[in-house]
């Protein structure tokens, strides 16, 4: 038998039990590391909020901010574990979150959200179901989906403007229905330009 003194994770173990079934592995404190489809997302939240190798699900449910570490990343290709980010959230300021990221095409948005700054995934090839995602969200910032590819039922019951002026919010994306609440008295011109798949905007 072999005993780690300090830490080590679980996957390492697992790894070290198949090559060595006949040995038995401890450590002063085991880590289960939270899987990632993504290796890119898995390398940037591991060295952020990680341990460098990996970070557990604990240490992502307890991340607050996220700021421009996303930004402009060309490898990102889904990130549908950004559901799991219980405590995360966005300020009036935190633009362009996913703005740029021009490989990703999936990602699963926390539906606590209640602020989505502007620019959130302006120009990424985000390509995912919005249905649901915004039941909480009573601000959304200007260009926040702009030319993107995200579909389904848009539903903003507790939104309170949409930022009027030359706010292009949702253009060129796929929704099929949007439901505006709130206290919107006003839906700026080109907030919905360009959606072909657009039926009706209640």
């Amino acid at each position: 038998s072999i005993h780690i003194a300090g830490t080590a994770s679980q996957d390492n173990l697992d790894l070290l039990g198949t090559k060595f079934p006949s040995l038995v592995i401890t450590a002063d404190q085991i880590i289960n590391y939270f899987k990632f489809a993504d290796p890119e997302v898995e390398r940037i939240v591991a060295q952020y909020w990680g341990d460098g190798t990996g970070t557990s699900l604990e240490q992502i449910q307890a991340i607050t901010d996220i700021g421009s570490k996303f930004r402009g990343n060309t490898l990102i290709e889904t990130f549908d574990e950004f559901e799991k980010f219980k405590s995360v959230t966005f300020s009036t300021y935190s633009e362009g979150v996913f703005s740029d990221c021009s490989s990703l095409t999936s990602i699963k948005l926390p539906k606590h959200l209640t602020t989505i700054p502007a620019n959130f995934a302006k120009n990424s090839t985000m390509e995912s179901d919005i249905t649901g995602c915004f039941e909480n969200t009573t601000f959304i910032g200007r260009n926040a989906f702009l030319n993107t590819r995200i579909y389904g039922e848009l539903n903003l019951p507790k939104i309170a403007d949409l930022e009027s002026a030359q706010n292009s919010n949702f253009k060129n994306t796929n929704i099929s229905k949007a439901i505006i609440g709130g206290t919107v008295s006003i839906i700026p011109a080109s907030c919905f330009e360009n959606c072909a798949n657009l039926n009706e905007v209640i």
